[in-house]
């Protein structure tokens, strides 16, 4: 069944807490204050979803509908649905939608799961995020990357120094549910570098460009039938003990 959202169905639920804090009564009385006239709170807030479409942001007061076979938010505008047929849905308790490029996918695909089901990208509006990590192996910098990602929201993630090996799983550092991994391990703690692309966006691992130094190159289905975007995650370390020039080099014959 689909889902809709709408500005007039907001609600907004508050919760009564037994705190116990060693924060002053009137520093207390002042946050929750703050709170309340903020005038948007929520139990679970979450991060704010992209249109499967046109991937800008998804808020409250847009009109948009959730796609049965992607269960990505469209707008009504990227959806093809007219405002007169938005509100129409709005009366009816239970109804089926996809968005046009679910719509596009063959019938002999079907029966493939909604997880392997891609769009591809628009040129523009493409949030790129480059850190380096500093090692991913303790909780700590896990929760910071994650911090990271929730706050800026982006569509692709390079990193470099990530100091992972084969004994430490995407899903225990990464939020795999919303995004595709590609890597390329050092032994642990020493460099390493990643992709992360968003599960929406159809991409795929190219290693016929990877050379002998640290570096990982993804490509990405672009729209109108364009030429691929590929993305590379490349590391050099400082601290190398054989020769800087040739790992450049190595690089330049990947590039």
């Amino acid at each position: 069944m689909a889902a809709i959202l709408s500005s007039s169905a907001k609600i907004l639920k508050f919760y009564r807490y037994t705190i116990y804090t060693s924060v002053s009564t009137n520093i207390l009385v002042l946050l929750i204050l703050l709170l309340l006239l903020c005038g948007d709170v929520e139990s679970n807030p979450g991060p704010v979803p992209k249109c499967g479409t046109c991937f800008k942001p998804v808020a409250k007061s847009h009109h948009s509908i959730e796609c049965d076979t992607c269960q990505q938010w469209v707008h009504i505008k990227c959806g093809k649905v007219t405002l007169k047929e938005y509100k129409q849905l709005l009366n009816q308790s239970h109804f089926d939608w996809s968005c046009p490029q679910c719509l596009q996918v063959p019938a002999s695909s079907t029966e493939t799961s909604t997880d392997d089901i891609n769009h591809e990208c628009p040129a523009a509006d493409l949030k790129i995020m480059s850190i380096n990590c500093n090692s991913l192996v303790g909780s700590e910098k896990r929760c910071q990357l994650m911090q990271l990602i929730d706050e800026h929201q982006p569509d692709i993630i390079c990193g470099c120094e990530t100091k992972l090996d084969n004994t430490i799983y995407d899903q225990e550092v990464f939020p795999t549910d919303t995004y595709e991994i590609y890597r390329k391990d050092n032994k642990k703690g020493e460099g390493g570098v990643f992709v992360a692309i968003r599960s929406s966006i159809a991409s795929s691992h190219q290693p016929a460009l990877n050379t002998d130094c640290e570096i990982i190159w993804v490509s990405i289905k672009m729209l109108n039938d364009r030429k691929p975007l590929y993305i590379g995650s490349f590391y050099r370390s400082p601290t190398a003990n054989h020769d800087q020039y040739q790992i450049l080099e190595e690089l330049n014959r990947s590039l």
